[in-house]
């Protein structure tokens, strides 16, 4: 038998075990294409598309990430595959082949799979590469879609980068081959193996390096956000090690010693079996369930901030369009607006006009903007403020006594910073004039674009407005206007001819919603798209590990079923802890994944001062649909070769 001969017998021998590993590098590839096709199409580097040069760099860094994964993915796949067949590799050793022909077998078996996976890879991602580019067309927002184009550079790069990735990582994987002794390796699934034994200490600090990660994550704010970030995540990966190498043995060791559980019905030999297997495994489920929580809580994240795009657009921009005058200066002719909106068929849902006086409110003494310089504010109205406020969604009215005033802060997320606490006496200015003010409380969120001298809102009681008022110069008034359309989103084009007839010196006094609405809408639609395709990648590598890792440890696990139904246990039963334990090998990963999660999806409702929790569960039940069905397929493709082959 030829050497090509041995290969092939071998790759067709251990099809079961390189399948899900296959598979995942075919995808890898193909997203490695796409991207890359992407990148090198002629209308993205002549520059004809609009935002196709930040787009382009977003998804050069992508396929870095994508390389580096897959150098670790194939890195531990080939070490687990040479692994499982230490006691084969030993008996060609035995049979008179040499450690040059074996390293020669291994390498041209890796390297036949390598090929056929970038081969497949690359003709899925040309096959799929149209598709790719209109979606990528919409979301840019671009007239005529990406023509379909075969780059050369992209399929060169794409077969350079991962046959390098084959056959590099191959080569470094079989360099321990030579230590291996004959013996060594037919020796290597008779060594007994001894009970499981857990430290109490490391499981103490599993629980506390979790507990402690989840109560930072749940007291973190806007303000110390970035800071407690590394020290959360260090905590959690660190609990997570120890939960799985140390906790999950103390738990089954537990569950030993409660006889009215351990000895009924199955359970002897399912927690007996699950406490090696969780042990030999633990690497494994620890690096799967880190996987699980970052594609979860990515994907949780960018769900939620897209969905919520517009509430939270509203938050910060009370109405469609506004400007703000100050004095006699014209920003937009009077009537120009109403005339476009008739012009153009707009349904206007209400107009706003706050006039105000500016003021300045001395420095910060308290609370987290302590040291703060004098904040310049309006003074406006109660009864003005609270007509706009009943119409803004999630605002409160305001009604301040006589010599109380109450601070509006411009954005919602900003509701738990006091500037001035309540009951504080400050000194207000307006112009030349000074008088004293006891602070009622603080609102947060504008009911007015916050733009210029209206950033920051004073509300007064009727008659101290009127005071203040009756001192102002006309030239010291601001007035500020705002249009709020009922179908906003569509209307881009009547927002550009009202903004088209502001001077160019007073562009800064006028803000529209419209455009970073779409702005938004098409960045997170495009960070989505792409990360969708990046979170499939990282979720069939996870359950591919699972997947491969089962089957690499075929053969143990026949000789201990073939044992079973020589003692009499029936194939109902041992389908039964063969499925409890498949289930908890799929499972168990995914639930401390979804539980850190949730906890980090807190935080980010904390941050965004929102709930999350709906956006958070959709991609929850998605998750776990997409492993059950993973999970079926590897269990009854393990059941069918175990009932043909041991049982």
């Amino acid at each position: 038998m030829s050497l090509w001969q041995l290969v092939r017998k071998n790759v067709r021998g251990h099809l079961h075990d390189y399948l899900a590993f296959f598979l995942s590098s075919i995808f890898s590839v193909t997203i490695f294409y796409l991207f890359s096709a992407f990148i090198y199409h002629p209308a993205v580097l002549n520059g004809y598309i609009y935002g196709g040069k930040e787009v382009r760099l977003a998804l050069q860094v992508l396929e870095y990430v994508i390389a580096i994964f897959s150098f670790f993915f194939i890195l531990y796949s080939i070490n687990a595959f040479l692994h499982a067949r230490r006691k084969e590799l030993a008996l060609f050793s035995l049979f008179g082949m040499n450690k040059g022909q074996i390293k020669r077998m291994i390498l041209l078996e890796n390297g036949l799979i390598g090929f056929f996976a970038v081969l497949a890879g690359i003709a899925l991602g040309i096959m799929f590469s149209k598709l790719f580019f209109m979606g990528l067309s919409v979301l840019l927002q671009v007239k005529n879609p990406l023509g379909f184009v075969v780059p050369l550079r992209a399929v060169g790069l794409t077969a350079l980068v991962f046959l390098l990735l084959f056959f590099g990582i191959t080569w470094v994987a079989l360099l321990p081959l030579a230590s291996q002794s004959v013996i060594e390796g037919l020796q290597e699934s008779r060594k007994p193996k001894s009970l499981p034994l857990f430290s109490c200490w490391l499981t103490l600090v599993s629980l506390l390096c979790l507990g402690g990660g989840y109560y930072w994550a749940a007291r973190v704010t806007t303000i110390d956000l970035l800071v407690s970030i590394p020290p959360v995540i260090l905590l959690v990966t660190v609990g997570t090690y120890f939960l799985y190498t140390q906790g999950s043995i103390a738990l089954l060791h537990g569950l030993r010693r409660r006889g009215s559980f351990y000895y009924r019905g199955t359970n002897l030999l399912t927690v007996s079996q699950l406490m090696f297997r969780l042990k030999d495994n633990a690497r494994v489920l620890f690096t799967v369930s880190i996987l699980s929580a970052v594609i979860l809580t990515a994907s949780g994240t960018l769900f939620s901030m897209y969905q919520r795009t517009t509430a939270e657009l509203v938050g910060h921009f009370p109405q469609t369009i506004g400007f703000v005058q100050k004095g006699t200066q014209t920003v937009v002719a009077p009537g120009k607006v109403e005339d476009i909106e008739k012009q153009d068929g707009i349904s206007v849902a209400y107009r706003a006009r706050l006039v105000g006086v500016p003021v300045t409110l001395p420095e910060v003494a308290k609370g987290a903007f302590a040291g703060t310089r004098s904040l310049e504010a309006l003074a406006v109205s109660a009864k003005d403020y609270n007509f706009l406020a009943e119409r803004v969604p999630d605002r409160k009215t305001a009604t301040p006594s006589t010599g109380q005033g109450v601070l509006v802060l411009p954005y919602p997320e900003m509701k738990n910073q006091v500037f001035y606490p309540a009951g504080e006496t400050v000194t207000v200015r307006a112009g030349n004039s000074a008088f004293s003010l006891t602070m009622e409380g603080q609102r947060s969120g504008a009911v007015a674009l916050p733009v210029q001298e209206a950033t920051f809102l004073l509300v007064l009681n009727g008659a101290d407005y009127q005071k203040i008022l009756a001192q102002t110069s006309a030239a010291d008034r601001v007035t500020v206007y705002g249009y709020e359309w009922n179908h906003w989103e569509k209307d881009q084009g009547s927002a550009q001819k009202i903004r088209d007839l502001v001077p160019p010196r007073l562009q800064n006094r006028f803000l529209s919603r419209i455009q970073p609405y779409l702005q938004a809408k098409q960045t997170l639609a495009l960070t989505i798209f792409i990360g969708l395709f990046v979170s499939a990648l990282f979720f069939l590598a996870a359950g591919s590990m699972l997947y491969f890792k089962l089957f690499t440890e075929w053969q143990e696990d026949r000789e201990q079923y073939r044992a079973l139904r020589r003692i009499g246990v029936t194939l109902p039963e041992i389908r039964r802890v063969m499925g409890t334990q498949i289930a908890l090998l799929y499972f168990l990963p995914c639930l401390v994944g979804t539980v850190h999660m949730l906890v980090a999806m807190k935080a980010l409702g904390t941050v965004l001062a929102a709930n999350v929790w709906g956006y958070a569960g959709v991609v929850i039940v998605l998750f776990f649909v997409m492993q059950t069905l993973y999970f079926l397929m590897a269990r009854h493709t393990y059941w069918r070769r175990m009932s043909r082959e041991a049982l």
